[in-house]
């Protein structure tokens, strides 16, 4: 169970970093090109999944480490 936890966050974790990385490239580039390019992303769209990648990196992270916590407390129970 513990284990399979620590192996949803770590996908969780991966998936975010994606994320973020994307959405961080859209707000680097919506606010270089400057609102006249019509190609140019969205800022506010990119800076809102910008954050939501960040808070399910945060998610995943306290999932990660809830779960290592777990791994912790079955190896003193079984010590």
């Amino acid at each position: 169970m513990t284990i399979n936890a620590l192996n949803q966050a770590l996908q969780g974790i991966q998936d975010s970093r994606r994320r973020f990385e994307s959405a961080a490239g859209d707000v680097t580039r919506a606010t270089t090109t400057g609102a006249g390019d019509p190609d140019a992303p969205d800022l506010t769209d990119a800076s809102v999944r910008l954050l939501t990648a960040r808070r399910g990196l945060e998610a995943c992270l306290a999932v990660a480490r809830s779960a290592d916590e777990m791994v912790g407390k079955v190896i003193d129970t079984l010590a």
